[in-house]
């Protein structure tokens, strides 16, 4: 109803407008594909198929229907099973032939001749010979030839550290194979033997025999000029290298710190505390080093000692000008627990 001036006018109401309710439509506008649920929709983002096309249209090539993606899969499946096949026959035959090689390779190298080469097929007519071969082609020194009493086990165990335990002589790293602790050795430098495992191979040697001879001759080599008073001389050297000999043939015991006491009394210490003994320590003297520079600085030129005071004065500024920065920045950041009693 509407006022004018001539009177009342009535008026219709308006009939009710019928709003249209769009049908939500779940399409793919890639693979041109319709799902029933936003749930199926996003599930088919993830597959094989979209991604897929995707990467066809990127290409600027046809997409492909659901059907002939799955054939072309199961085209591809197949292929791909029967290249496998093919490879996987092929690594077994050459697994195989491998396998027979290393093993007969095993059975001809695992066969200690004493004569032959640790490192090659190479056959001396001796083991000497072998000795000599293994030193002039491979720098392969046995140490302490002379006082080698087993040769023949000595290179034995050797030869089945390498072949049948598959370890380098020097630094005992294992292998799967013979051949790869040859490169291994030869890479590496390694055709040679540990001085810090002799322990290993003491048993082909015969130590004894040899300590006091070299004693003897370390006595005659050394220079007259070193002798102290308290030494004896003695002009007999029949006697001289009697008592050595009587005095060094006892056997040299190892203490319970580690230390090596040798027959003559005399202690070696273990290399692991040798380094303590090395060190070359300075005395330490305690000086009044504040007095030592108040005197220096006593006898400087005045011109000398007033650029120091300036210096000073300005390392003295700086530090208090950083100091206040650092007060200001805490001050701002500062919030009271209680600011209704600071601001009112």
């Amino acid at each position: 109803m509407k006022l004018t001036n001539g009177g009342l006018i009535f008026l219709k109401p308006a009939k009710p407008v019928d709003l249209e309710v769009k049908e939500v439509i779940n399409k793919c506008n890639t693979c041109n594909a319709v799902f029933p649920q936003i749930r199926d929709l996003k599930v088919h983002y993830k597959s094989e198929w979209h991604v897929y096309n995707i990467k066809r249209r990127s290409n600027d090539m046809q997409v492909l229907s659901e059907s002939a993606f799955l054939q072309l899969k199961s085209k591809m499946e197949d292929m791909i099973n029967t290249q496998n096949s093919k490879l996987q026959e092929q690594l077994s035959q050459q697994t195989h032939r491998n396998s027979r090689s290393n093993q007969s390779e095993r059975l001809k190298r695992s066969q200690f001749k004493p004569r032959m080469c640790l490192f090659d097929d190479h056959v001396s007519s001796s083991m000497i010979d072998s000795v000599r071969y293994m030193e002039q082609k491979y720098s392969f020194y046995l140490p302490e030839r002379e006082n080698i009493i087993n040769l023949s086990g000595l290179l034995g165990q050797l030869h089945q550290k390498i072949y049948e335990y598959y370890t380098c002589l020097y630094c005992e790293k294992p292998f799967d194979n013979i051949q790869s602790v040859l490169d291994h050795m030869e890479a590496k430098g390694h055709r040679k033997i540990n001085d810090d495992h002799f322990e290993q191979i003491s048993a082909f040697y015969d130590l004894k025999a040899s300590t006091p001879a070299a004693i003897i001759h370390f006595e005659k080599t050394q220079s007259p000029q070193n002798d102290d008073s308290d030494w004896e001389d003695v002009e007999d050297d029949i006697s001289n290298q009697e008592e050595a000999i009587k005095i060094y043939q006892g056997a040299a015991l190892i203490l319970e710190n580690g230390n090596l006491r040798l027959p003559d009394g005399r202690e070696a210490v273990h290399r692991e505390l040798s380094y303590i003994y090395k060190q070359n320590l300075r005395p330490y003297i305690p000086v009044n080093s504040l007095a030592k520079v108040q005197n220096s600085f006593r006898f400087l030129p005045r011109l000398e000692k007033k650029h120091i005071k300036a210096s000073q004065k300005t390392g003295i500024y700086r530090l208090g000008k950083r100091d206040l920065k650092i007060a200001l920045k805490s001050y701002k950041l500062f919030v009271p627990r209680r600011q209704d009693l600071c601001f009112g």
